[in-house]
C-alpha cells in the first residue's frame, strides 16, 4: 500500500512540474515577444511546441506572429496545428465523458 501511495505522489508531482515547465516556457516566450524580438519569440514558441506538442497556446501564438509578419503559409500551418490540438482535446473529453 505504501508503495502505491508513493508512486501516486511521484506521478502527481511529475505532472505538476511538467505543467509548470510548459507554463514557464510560455511565459519566457511571451516576455521575449513583449521585448520586441519576434525572431527569438518564434524560436522560443517553436521550442515550446516541440517539447509540448499539445500546446495550443504555443501553436496559436506562432500563428499570430507569422500572420503579422505576413508569412501566411506558415500562419495557416500553425493555425491548423492549433485547430488539431483543440479538436483532439474536445474529442478526448467527449470520450472520457462517454458522450460519443
Amino acid at each position: 500500500m505504501r508503495i502505491a501511495i508513493g508512486i501516486f505522489f511521484c506521478l502527481g508531482a511529475f505532472n505538476i512540474s511538467f505543467s509548470q515547465d510548459k507554463i514557464d516556457l510560455l511565459v519566457k516566450s511571451e516576455k521575449i515577444l513583449l521585448a520586441g524580438d519576434t525572431a527569438r519569440a518564434v524560436a522560443a514558441f517553436s521550442e515550446t511546441l516541440r517539447l509540448f506538442p499539445q500546446s495550443f497556446s504555443a501553436a496559436l501564438r506562432l500563428a499570430e506572429i507569422t500572420f503579422v509578419q505576413k508569412d501566411y503559409f506558415r500562419a495557416i500551418q500553425y493555425s491548423n496545428i492549433a485547430n488539431d490540438i483543440a479538436e483532439n482535446f474536445v474529442e478526448s473529453k467527449k470520450r472520457s465523458l462517454n458522450i460519443l
